[in-house]
C-alpha cells in the first residue's frame, strides 16, 4: 500500500477530513462503518479544490492517524481527548505575544495545546516563566501525572524547555521552587567550529558564574573549555549564564563536577526559542516600558509592558501633587 508523507496529520488536510468525519460517526452511535461508507461521505463532504479520496487514499490516511495515536486499533474510534486540526496562519508581522505565537503551533493533540496556552499566557518578556506542576494541573483541570505527561510530550516535542529550580541550604535541606519554563520553537540552532580566540568569550562566561571562586588555573581551564564547547554548539552566553545561576547552600568543593551537571550536554545542541525565531531577536535585556531607556537587572519574571521603578515612583508624585495642590485661591475660579 502507497505510505503516507512523514507530517504530522494536523499538516495533512485528508487527515483531517477523515477524522471528522469519523467522529461525526462516532458521536452519532450508527454502528460499524465500512471502508466504502467512509469513502462515500468524504465525497458527500468534498468542497471545490479538495483532492477526491478513493478507497485506498483512505486506508492510508486512516492507518496514518493510527500510527499518530489519534484513532484506535479498530481504525475507526478516535481516542478520547485526541484532535486533529490545522495550526492557524498568522503572519509573521502579526505575531506580538507569545499567545499569537502558540496559536501557530501544531501540538499532538488539545490537551497539550491548552497547556501551551496556559504557559504562554504566563509567560514574561523572555517568553517563559515559572510554574510548578502543580499549579499547572490545576489551572488544567487535571491530574499531577495527566500534566506531566503532556509536558513531557511538549518538551520532547521541542515546544518547551524546562529547568529545574532547586536550592540546597547550609543544613542539607533542599527545597524545589517551580520549574522555569521556556517557549521554544521546534528548531535547532546550527553550531560553529570556533576559533581559538573564543577562549576569552568562554573565561568571561566563567568570570560572571558567581559560586565560582578559587581553583587552580588547571581547573579554570578545564571549566573554560567545557564552556567552549557549548559555545560552539550554538548556545549563547545567556543561555549558558542561565543555567548555571544557582546559589549553593553550602561551599563548592568539586567546582569542575558541579559545572558540568548545571551545563547542557556535552553534545546537546541549543533549540531556538520561540522569541528569537518570531522577532529575529536574541533574548537580551528588557527595557522599562515607559520608554525612560532603564533595563531591569533580570530578564525573566518581567512582564511585557512593566516600568521601572523611577518612572513609577515619578508617576506617583506626579499625581499627589496634582491630587492636593488644593483649589485655586484667584477669585476668578
Amino acid at each position: 500500500m502507497t505510505q503516507h508523507t512523514a507530517i504530522s496529520p494536523d499538516e495533512c488536510r485528508s487527515c483531517v477530513r477523515v477524522f471528522d468525519v469519523l467522529s461525526d460517526h462516532h458521536h452519532s452511535q450508527r454502528g460499524k462503518l465500512r471502508n466504502a461508507d467512509l469513502v462515500a461521505r468524504l465525497e458527500e463532504r468534498r468542497q471545490d479544490g479538495e483532492p477526491r479520496l478513493g478507497d485506498r487514499a483512505t486506508r492510508v490516511h486512516v492507518a496514518h492517524l493510527q500510527e499518530h495515536s489519534r484513532i484506535g486499533e479498530d481504525r475507526r474510534t478516535p481516542l478520547p481527548g485526541m484532535t486533529v486540526a490545522p495550526a492557524q496562519e498568522i503572519a509573521p508581522s502579526d505575531i506580538w505575544t507569545p499567545l499569537d505565537y502558540v496559536l501557530t503551533v501544531t501540538c499532538r493533540d488539545r490537551t497539550c495545546r491548552r497547556m501551551l496556552v496556559i504557559l504562554a499566557r504566563s509567560a514574561d518578556a523572555t517568553w517563559g516563566g515559572q510554574m510548578g506542576l502543580a499549579q499547572l494541573a490545576d489551572l488544567m483541570g487535571c491530574s499531577l501525572r495527566t500534566a506531566g505527561t503532556h509536558r513531557r510530550h511538549l518538551s520532547e516535542d521541542g515546544l518547551v524547555r524546562l529547568t529545574e529550580q532547586i536550592t540546597t541550604h547550609a543544613s542539607g535541606h533542599i527545597t524545589r521552587s517551580p520549574d522555569r519554563y521556556l517557549l521554544l520553537s521546534g528548531l535547532i540552532t546550527a553550531g560553529t567550529a570556533g576559533e581559538s580566540w573564543e577562549e576569552d568569550a568562554a573565561r568571561d562566561v566563567l568570570a560572571q558564574i558567581t559560586w565560582w571562586t578559587g581553583g587552580t588555573k588547571a581547573e579554570r581551564q578545564k571549566a573554560v573549555w567545557k564552556i567552549l564547547k557549548r559555545l560552539r554548539n550554538g548556545w549563547s552566553v545567556a543561555d549558558i549564564l542561565t543555567h548555571v545561576d544557582i546559589v549553593p547552600g553550602r561551599p563548592v568543593i568539586h567546582r569542575l563536577g558541579l559545572l558540568e551537571s548545571l551545563l547542557p550536554g556535552a553534545n546537546e545542541p541549543r533549540p531556538v526559542p520561540a522569541f528569537e525565531h518570531v522577532t529575529d531577536r536574541a533574548i537580551g535585556p528588557v527595557l522599562c516600558a515607559a520608554g525612560c531607556g532603564r533595563q531591569f537587572p533580570h530578564s525573566s519574571g518581567v512582564m511585557p509592558g512593566k516600568v521601572c521603578r523611577v518612572c513609577r515612583e515619578e508617576r506617583t508624585e506626579e499625581a499627589s501633587s496634582f491630587v492636593f495642590a488644593g483649589p485655586s485661591s484667584d477669585p476668578a475660579f
